[in-house]
């Protein structure tokens, strides 16, 4: 009977005729002749694949031998035969079967499985059987020897010798517990001409939320808040003079700035940009509508963009109160000195409370930027 594998023993010293991946040939070991071919163990798949002519009355069996090297577990092994038309694209499969890892014995001691599989029918468009044996990769399995792999037509030696069909067509006898799989899928089809590209499938459902990821490192650390700032205020009745500074009486969080209470120098230690703000309640008096302006001076000189004020917004018949608000950022030498000055041209009454609650008449506020 006639093998329809060409170079099923390796006996060229190649894997000639077949389509290969990650596969050697090894004369070290052989279960007939002087080669066999190797797949090594470790992480990387390997394959070894071969496409033959096939009659369309054809009933084919597979048989081969398979051991591992060494005492490490052996691959999982897989075996399939799939039909393919005259330009070769895949049909369905034939056979499809596993071989595990513990059903693989050790050549060291002179051991090789036998393995043999009747294949189903060829459907009536088959024109070629393709007979492929894969392992996946996995970590300190074993190397898997192959040799003698034999692919018969059966139909046709029952023609030739009537009645042995049956026989050569039998599992075999000793016990391999080699488990048939569904014959369904291209997953270990290696066709010989690619195909179109099949559509792209619906999107599944979104997978539960991952397990939070671990925490960051520390960032750098930024830059320091300003330790240069202050607020010198006053609570104290007083008038103001055209042109005079305000008085204060009280500090509240003085840092590198520097205040005597009761004067108006507010002494500034260190250089650079600092936003001010200040504000001041004047007295109005009665039937008299007069403005009320304050400006902030630098050793004497007027800030431009720190001289504010308002008109009290209505002839009063009583007196009353009203107030004019300043801020603007202001660069400042180390030791300059800034005065908040009465620019209304007129003497201003600071007032001292609102009912019987003491309240702040005049107030400036400074923090360092740069």
């Amino acid at each position: 009977m006639e093998n329809l594998l060409i170079n099923s023993s390796f006996e060229t010293g190649s894997t000639a005729h077949f389509t290969e991946k990650n596969s050697s040939i090894t004369s070290l070991y052989h279960h007939t002749g002087k080669f066999c071919c190797l797949f090594p163990g470790g992480n990387n798949p390997s394959y070894l694949l071969q496409s033959v002519p096939i009659r369309p009355e054809v009933q084919l069996k597979l048989t081969l031998f398979l051991a591992k090297v060494g005492e490490n577990p052996g691959p999982l092994v897989t075996l399939t035969l799939g039909y393919q038309t005259v330009t070769f694209k895949f049909i369905e499969y034939g056979l499809k079967v596993e071989i595990n890892s513990n059903e693989l014995p050790d050549i060291i001691q002179g051991n090789w499985l036998e393995v043999s599989q009747t294949i189903q029918p060829p459907p009536p468009n088959a024109a070629y059987a393709q007979v492929m044996i894969t392992k996946p990769g996995k970590t300190g399995s074993a190397d898997l020897l192959i040799d003698d792999i034999q692919l018969w037509d059966t139909h046709e030696i029952d023609a030739v010798h009537g009645g042995t069909v049956e026989k050569l067509n039998k599992a075999p006898q000793s016990p391999q517990q080699v488990k048939l799989m569904q014959l369904t899928g291209l997953e270990l089809l290696v066709p010989n001409v690619v195909g179109t590209t099949g559509a792209i499938g619906a999107t599944g459902p979104i997978g539960v939320t991952g397990a939070s990821g671990f925490t960051g490192i520390t960032g750098a650390t930024g830059p320091p808040v300003t330790t240069t700032y202050g607020q010198i205020y006053n609570t104290a009745n007083q008038s103001v003079t055209s042109g005079s500074a305000i008085t204060f009486n009280a500090n509240a969080h003085l840092s590198n700035i520097t205040h005597t209470t009761s004067t108006g120098n507010i002494v500034v230690s260190t250089a650079g940009t600092y936003y001010v703000t200040f504000s001041v309640t004047g007295q109005s008096v009665i039937l008299s509508a007069k403005p009320l302006a304050f400006a902030i001076y630098n050793n004497g000189t007027l800030v431009p963009n720190m001289n504010f004020g308002i008109t009290s917004p209505s002839v009063s018949l009583t007196t009353g109160d009203y107030q004019v608000n300043g801020s603007a950022m202001v660069s400042v030498a180390s030791g300059d000195t800034l005065t908040l000055r009465n620019t209304t041209g007129a003497t201003i009454t600071l007032p001292t409370g609102i009912g019987n609650q003491t309240v702040i008449n005049a107030s400036v506020t400074l923090v360092r930027l740069t």
